[in-house]
């Protein structure tokens, strides 16, 4: 899907996006298909079950939501004909896309400052590590 991205962020540099807005559409539009329905797994460390691992996965889904919802403002702005400064956007979009890792960076970087705290009622108790994943955000 980067790569995908990277060929999105190129054309729309280039100067090309009109040529191109068909491929484009269909690119982001088999993205969109893809993103939906790919499940993401991390590695996530917790003491208390419901309170921290919530937290962990709440995070996966808001970035995932994220992730879609600039697949479809790129869409959007590329299927609108004419419309101002949807190349300047789109690169905006793609460019943190590809600095994030698709957001990834931003999930793994949210994980490492969430340090389980052995205190209180969890100050015997063994920190554990658990794979929680994420496949469906929202209501679509």
């Amino acid at each position: 899907m980067k790569n995908d991205i990277q060929y999105i962020q190129t054309v729309i540099q280039n100067r090309q996006m009109k040529d191109k807005k068909e491929k484009l559409l269909n690119l982001l539009a088999e993205m969109l298909v893809t993103v939906k329905e790919s499940t993401y797994h991390y590695k996530v460390e917790y003491l208390d079950l419901q309170g921290h691992l919530l937290t962990a996965r709440h995070q996966m889904m808001k970035y995932k939501a994220r992730l879609l919802a600039d697949i479809e403002d790129m869409h959007v702005l590329i299927s609108a004909n004419g419309a101002k400064n949807a190349e300047t956007q789109c690169v905006t979009i793609t460019n943190q896309l590809l600095q994030t890792d698709l957001y990834r960076n931003n999930i793994l970087k949210n994980f490492k400052k969430f340090h389980p705290i052995k205190k209180g009622r969890f100050a015997n108790k063994e920190i554990e590590t658990a794979l929680i994943s994420v496949k469906k955000v929202g209501k679509r």
